[in-house]
């Protein structure tokens, strides 16, 4: 037994791992604005830990690292080695990027590239991102991603109230824009939520309490899976169990010996050891369905129990398919989500059926719930539920109208119900999708998926009538150039606005005009002398910034002062070297 303890062993040669997995590849927005603190710590910081979870939960997939601010470069490549892409994503900051900006269109080209090189015709992107694009054509990225067969998972990291971004170069302190005031970023969804809309993607919002590793893996469930090669191991032939069986022998021999025998057992005893020995089945039939077992949380809890410990995949799947059943009658919906999810982990075809089904008609109850105080079953007339969810809307909506305008913002119950309504019911009806591509004839999945999608229409239909009733409700807008109560224009410059640099302006020289409008004359500075046009060698030269250029519109001296004397500063400028343009930051530079 000791011999056996120490494990002897020979040399079996190496052997190259192998694993079916997908082609995942990450996008980490790296501009200044993801340091915003409106989530906590921050938006980068929210963004890494959602990657250490996305890569945990894809152990077998290839993926890729894109980091991008003003241009996109690729840090890690398609890979199966995920330490390397961890270490990565642990090191990065806003810094890296060279130039700075928000060109998520480029981000998104430089992927597409990236996985077309695999030779896959489908492969999905993981964008993580506040949302924000300063440059590019978001129906030019759908085109070309649609094209590609590349689907974009959009995470949204932030929220929409947003929060000032920090300066780059004083601790504590914001960064300004061109006129000097603090710079607020906002989470933009809607652009998100569209490039995952109409690529077949989706979408997520990260630190909302949704497990995003489960949504990405349900969503990626079509992709084509693909043999992978990975690193070379040693193989080692174990030689412990010809050492164990003679200890086992030897054991029993002693205890038999050593034995002083008094009779037979009772025959109590010997059925404890038949039960014993025999180790039957805690279930008598394979747990592939739970209706015939009562939902009982005792039952939750031995489906849970039987998964953790088993050993197959396939019998793993089948455990966690009877825990959501039994959660979906026992009406926990998330955890019926959540072991929904891990079924689909499984290969088997009949298994995968089921489990997006079972997801497809959890989702769809969380999402009727949002509304409607029960559960919809199937005992209700379907003209009339349409009817009842549309009351039950339109009443949400109004209750929202009624609060003050400064509770309307998108943190507001309400709108987290429309929100997370929308959500559900979008994946609900892509994993019925999923289902009719399994087995096409599949009628609760044809029914369900219809049903969901005309309560998407009807939601629709409400959010925007409501819309429009509220457009419809709003005092109009004022016209430009009106008149006051003086008769003076409202958008004229007042005498006390006027720049006395202004004279001269339409070519015509002061001196010319003695009879003309006293305003066009030229006003005396603080010394008493009259302003006089500038000598030849006084003209400014050509394209030469002008610090005495006219007060701008609404512009106080203050801020005319601090316009000239940015747009005069060398930092402005970029290198005094002619022809670097490419060195210059850009108008946006978070």
């Amino acid at each position: 037994m000791i011999i056996g303890m120490a494990r002897p062993r020979g040399d079996g040669g190496t052997q190259t791992e192998k694993s079916v997995g997908r082609n995942i590849l990450l996008a980490l927005d790296l501009s200044r604005s993801m340091r915003v603190e409106d989530v906590q710590p921050d938006r980068l910081s929210l963004a890494k830990l959602v990657i250490f979870e996305l890569i945990e939960s894809m152990p077998s997939d290839r993926i890729g690292l894109i980091g991008f601010a003003g241009e996109p470069y690729l840090y890690a490549p398609l890979t199966i080695d995920h330490s390397a892409v961890l270490q990565t994503v642990d090191q990065m900051d806003e810094n890296w990027p060279t130039v700075g900006g928000s060109s998520l269109g480029s981000a998104i080209r430089l992927g597409i590239e990236t996985l077309k090189k695999t030779g896959q015709n489908n492969n999905a992107m993981v964008i993580l991102t506040d949302g924000e694009m300063h440059k590019g054509d978001l129906g030019q990225m759908i085109t070309e991603a649609r094209e590609a067969g590349v689907f974009l998972i959009t995470i949204g990291v932030g929220t929409d109230d947003g929060g000032y971004v920090p300066s780059s170069n004083v601790a504590g302190q914001r960064m300004l824009d061109n006129n000097g005031n603090p710079i607020l970023s906002r989470l933009n969804t809607k652009s998100l939520m569209q490039l995952a809309n109409e690529t077949d993607g989706t979408f997520a919002l990260a630190g909302s309490g949704s497990d995003i590793p489960n949504m990405i893996q349900a969503a990626t469930t079509g992709l084509n899976a693909f043999e992978i090669e990975g690193r070379e191991r040693k193989v080692y032939i174990e030689y412990y169990q010809w050492l164990v069986l003679p200890t086992i022998l030897l054991l029993m021999t002693s205890l038999i010996v050593g034995s002083r025998w008094r009779g037979l057992p009772s025959p109590t005893t010997i059925g404890i050891l038949a039960i014993l020995l025999c180790n039957p089945k805690s279930l008598a039939q394979t747990p592939t369905k739970v209706n015939d077992l009562a939902p009982q949380k005792r039952e939750l809890d031995r489906f849970s129990m039987l998964a953790e410990k088993a050993l197959l995949d396939g019998r793993r799947a089948r455990y966690r398919l009877g825990e959501a059943g039994a959660a979906y009658h026992l009406k926990l919906w998330d955890r019926a989500s959540l072991a929904y999810s891990q079924a689909l982990r499984t290969g088997n075809a009949e298994v995968c059926v089921a489990a997006h089904h079972g997801l497809g008609n959890t989702l769809f109850q969380k999402g009727w719930r949002n509304f409607i105080d029960g559960d919809y079953t199937a005992d209700l007339e379907f003209p009339a539920s349409l009817k009842r969810f549309e009351q039950a809307a339109r009443a949400k909506l109004a209750l929202l109208k009624a609060q003050p305008i400064s509770e309307q913002n998108a943190e507001t119950e309400t709108y987290e119900d429309i929100r997370r309504t929308i959500l559900d019911w979008s994946d609900s009806v892509r994993h019925y999708q999923s289902v009719l591509m399994l087995q096409p004839e599949h009628q609760g999945a044809i029914q369900n998926m219809e049903l969901a999608i005309t309560y998407l229409r009807k939601l629709q239909e409400i959010l925007i009538d409501d819309e429009q009733q509220t457009q419809d409700s709003m005092p109009p807008e004022p016209q430009p150039n009106q008149q006051d109560g003086n008769g003076q224009d409202s958008e004229s410059e007042q005498p006390g606005d006027q720049d006395p640099n202004r004279n001269g302006e339409d070519g015509e020289d002061p001196k010319q005009n003695p009879g003309g409008d006293p305003s066009d004359q030229s006003e005396p500075n603080p010394d008493g002398d009259q302003n006089q046009p500038p000598s030849e060698g006084e003209q400014k030269n050509e394209g030469e910034a002008d610090p005495d250029a006219e007060i701008q519109p609404g512009e106080t001296p203050e801020e005319h002062a601090r316009r000239r004397l940015r747009e005069s500063a060398d930092s402005e400028k970029g290198p005094m070297t002619p022809g670097q343009i490419h060195f210059r930051k850009p108008d946006k530079d978070w």
